[in-house]
């Protein structure tokens, strides 16, 4: 074999690439069967009329089911699954920690940094404290906004035009603990329109939802994580509350309730 013309690859992409390689795991993936009727027939009633911003967004719902589920806390008052959203120390006897907030990354794809179709993370603070609706305004404004009013977005940009080799030194940098939970959020959510099998991220934990089934709207939940971050005995628990509370649908109609309310 001999190789051909070399792959076209932005800047971001390249940046994306680097901090893969350098980010290393003891991963582990789950999948779950999810029946979305509840919300999709939620979501449909809603958005019945609406245009734009003022949708709900299957991506919202998903950070949302996921926040809340880290955020859960029980009949004793103990909050079994906030252990899973964390940070991992890079040294093999380090351990890991909780993340001081549950904060979400979703992987858009929009223009940016002259690419029509760049993929690329925007991080969402305290997701478990922001309404569907609005998490769903959140991302309309994120993903149609002009990039340079987009903090986030102006910072990768800057990182991405430098030199290759400065960046791939920086990135090792984001193995500290303690820089890595300020500059990524520790848990990334992916939808994609068609039934794929889902590779590995650059999250601690990475949420992947491939296309629904349009006839029994059954659709296929991929967690990648981190086995550092606990045993099965925590990951299957957690991964079944997560298909509770998205097979019902209460929150998201509680949601909606919420944000009429005020």
């Amino acid at each position: 074999m001999v190789l051909g013309k070399k792959a076209d690859n932005s800047r971001i992409d390249i940046l994306i690439f680097q901090n893969m390689h350098i980010q290393t795991y003891e991963r582990r993936s789950y999948v779950a069967e999810i029946d979305f009727s509840n919300v999709l027939g939620i979501m449909n009633e809603y958005n019945r009329g609406r245009k734009g911003a003022e949708k709900l967004r299957l991506p919202a719902v998903l950070m949302r089911a996921v926040a809340l589920a880290y955020d859960y806390t029980d009949e004793q008052g103990n909050q079994p699954y906030r252990r899973l959203s964390g940070v991992l120390s890079f040294l093999p006897w380090g351990g890991s920690w909780e993340s001081e907030t549950i904060d979400v990354s979703l992987m858009i794809v929009r223009e940016l940094d002259g690419n029509k179709q760049q993929t690329c993370a925007y991080t969402f603070k305290e997701v478990n404290k922001i309404n569907t609706l609005e998490l769903s305004r959140q991302i309309w404004n994120i993903s149609t906004c002009p990039e340079d009013e987009v903090d986030q977005f102006r910072a990768l940009k800057r990182i991405a035009h430098l030199p290759a080799p400065l960046t791939y030194l920086l990135l090792h940098l984001t193995k500290i603990p303690w820089i890595r939970a300020q500059t990524m959020a520790p848990t990334s959510v992916s939808i994609l329109p068609v039934d794929i099998k889902w590779g590995q991220g650059e999250h601690t934990s990475m949420f992947g939802l491939a296309g629904i089934d349009k006839k029994t709207n059954i659709g296929m939940l991929q967690w990648t994580f981190d086995h550092r971050l606990g045993m099965g005995m925590h990951f299957g628990k957690f991964l079944e509350h997560i298909k509770h509370t998205l097979d019902s649908g209460a929150f998201l109609q509680q949601d909606i309730q919420d944000d009429g309310a005020a």
